[in-house]
């Protein structure tokens, strides 16, 4: 027997904002909060991390997996429309795994498309003596229609004579594979499926578990005319904001749309799938309120049409190289992702060498942490650790994080499984990365390698932030064009005054509180427009969401300025961003205006 685990990805996020009115001709300020320099997100600190590297080394039991799949061929994959329907059992092996969920306290929807992953699995473990590693078990769950990306996997395996009947099988077994299948129904499981099977002499009863994180409208996961898909829905914990990513073919993810229209905890994302990709994976995050981590909520296998049939080929970035030391490893997967990333144009990353350092120390207590051989929370405090760059030299803009572990223990082929999903594209192929720390951990015993990366983008020069407006703009016009309202108008007169005392801001020649006072004075005095601001300080520019009073206004005229800076013991820079939009509607003959894209 055996319980194969899951695990989400993490992601840092932060964020803080103000809302402020300036009239013509007054002479104070309303509002507050969001006008300090405060740093917005708390990392656990490099002791922290030092403690856990401290920690004696316990022993991993990490799950047995089928080695490393190249090719699969093509799989079939079921009905869509139906995957979401309730399974109904047929054979008396289905009959009592059903009478297993009736006597639980757990009481999971049995969906067709679980009971089709078990299936899969299955079969899998009959053919290969094995269960498939990450890759071919997240395929497996993804083709049969599954969304949610944690799937628990368990099973009871017996080897039975050939010989022995269907029948007399379930008459002898039943009674005792019953009581062990009931313990891999695991507290707080919403979706769950069963399969039983038999080859030659080798028997299996197999349970799927997950937990569903968000309620998602049904949708045929097929991109649309313009080659977008659109994924709507709500998640069932409060949120701050959404990411989303998407894979453009063997090396981008790009990132999706989050209509800033939708009020949380509901969401509308457009994902822009590539024409020339038969499929592509996938991935929305929730980031949950004065919480720096973040999970995967959704993950999913895009197809181009619900009728074609996805082939499991795992894409290669260099030639197969087993390793046998830390050293080796980083060596042969930075060498790798940079030639990758010449061939899709990108620049070289450099090696983070002191997080590199920290990152190798504290890698095998990551996986103790996550296959539960240490206390669950190392893991959080090492992924944070890690993505605070407390030795990174430079101001971060931002980090990502990603791990995985391969059933092998060549070092490409580590590669290939981390940049299959868009958060380890994102994490490593990303165009502005800059530096990367890996933290490998080679369990030469069991034949296995698992490493941690975590890539680092930094503000470079002048805070030149022009393309974030012009971003965040794209936004306002998309969130207002789902709302059915005019497009917003772009007030020139605006710009050299956010341009002055953002880059002040960014100097740290005053606070962001005395920004806005000043902003907010010399639009008045120059402009002679009732204006109103919003302030907005964040790790994110993804996480920017403006009032309704703003956004749902019937006419629109505004600018936004963007800068960054750090704030005192802040691991990160942040953005301040402010929103300028006139309050009363006065002649517009006295505005200089523009389209948001200008």
């Amino acid at each position: 027997m055996q319980m194969i685990p899951s695990n989400s990805k993490l992601l840092p996020l932060a964020y803080a904002s103000c809302l402020i009115s300036f009239a013509v001709g007054c002479g104070s300020t309303t509002g507050g909060g969001g006008g300090q320099a405060q740093a917005l997100m708390v990392f656990p600190n490099q002791a922290d991390l030092s403690a856990i590297a401290a920690k004696p080394m316990p022993k991993v039991d990490l799950p047995k997996t089928a080695p490393a799949m190249d090719d699969l061929g093509e799989v079939a994959s079921p009905d869509a429309t139906k995957s979401i329907d309730l399974w109904q059992p047929v054979t008396d092996w289905d009959k009592t795994f059903v009478k297993i969920v009736d006597g639980s306290t757990v009481k999971p929807q049995l969906t067709n498309a679980m009971s089709c992953v078990a299936k899969a699995i299955g079969e899998f473990y009959l053919e290969h003596k094995a269960p498939p590693d990450m890759s071919v078990e997240r395929f497996y769950t993804a083709v049969c229609g599954n969304v949610v990306p944690d799937v628990s996997v368990g099973y009871v395996t017996l080897e039975v004579p050939a010989t022995v009947s269907d029948a007399d099988l379930f008459t002898n077994s039943a009674p005792k594979f019953e009581p062990l299948l009931g313990k891999y129904l695991l507290p707080n499981t919403t979706h769950a499926g069963f399969w039983f099977g038999r080859k030659g002499n080798q028997v299996i009863s197999l349970i799927v578990g997950a937990k569903e994180q968000a309620k998602i409208k049904p949708v045929a996961l097929a991109p649309d005319e313009k080659n977008d898909v659109v994924i709507e829905g709500q998640v069932l914990q409060p949120a701050q904001s959404f990411l989303g990513y998407i894979n453009q073919g063997t090396s981008k993810a790009v990132q999706c749309a989050v209509d800033m229209s939708v009020p949380r905890p509901a969401f509308r994302i457009v994902c822009p799938m590539d024409p020339k990709d038969d499929v592509a994976w996938v991935q929305l995050l929730s980031m949950p309120p004065k919480r720096a981590l973040g999970t995967v909520f959704l993950q999913a296998l895009v197809k181009r049409t619900p009728e074609f049939q996805p082939r499991y080929t795992a894409v290669k970035y260099g030639a197969p190289t087993v390793v046998k030391t830390p050293e080796e490893f980083t060596t042969v997967v930075l060498e790798s992702l940079n030639r990758a990333r010449k061939s899709a144009g990108l620049n070289p990353v450099k090696m983070a060498l002191a997080e590199a350092t920290t990152a190798a120390k504290v890698a095998p207590h990551y996986f103790a942490s996550v296959f539960g051989a240490e206390e669950p929370s190392n893991a959080d405090v090492i992924a944070l650790g890690l993505l605070a760059g407390w030795d990174v030299q430079g101001m971060i803009r931002d980090a990502h994080f990603v791990s995985a572990t391969a059933a092998t223990l060549d070092a490409n082929r580590w590669l290939s499984l981390a940049l299959e999903m868009p958060m380890g594209r994102h994490t490593l192929f990303a165009p502005e990365m800059d530096e990367v720390a890996l933290g490998p951990a080679i369990m030469s015993e069991q034949g296995m390698t698992g490493a941690l990366a975590v890539g680092y983008r930094l503000h470079r020069g002048a805070a030149d932030h022009k393309d974030d407006e012009l971003y965040l703009f794209s936004r306002v016009k998309q969130a207002r064009q789902s709302m059915g309202l005019p497009e917003a108008k772009r007030i020139l007169n605006y710009a050299p005054i956010l341009d002055k005392e953002l880059a002040r801001l960014n100097a740290g020649q005053v606070t962001p509180k005395d920004a806005m006072n000043n902003i907010l004075q010399s639009s008045v005095d120059s402009t002679h427009m009732s204006t109103r601001a919003f302030m907005a300080q964040t790790s994110s520019l993804e996480a920017l969401e403006l009032p309704d009073e703003i956004l749902r206004k019937p006419s629109l005229r505004m600018d936004i300025g963007v800068t960054h800076f750090k704030a005192p013991g802040a691991a990160w820079a942040q953005y301040a961003i402010v929103v300028l939009f006139v309050d009363e509607q006065i002649p517009e003959e006295t505005e200089q205006v523009a389209s948001l894209t200008q």
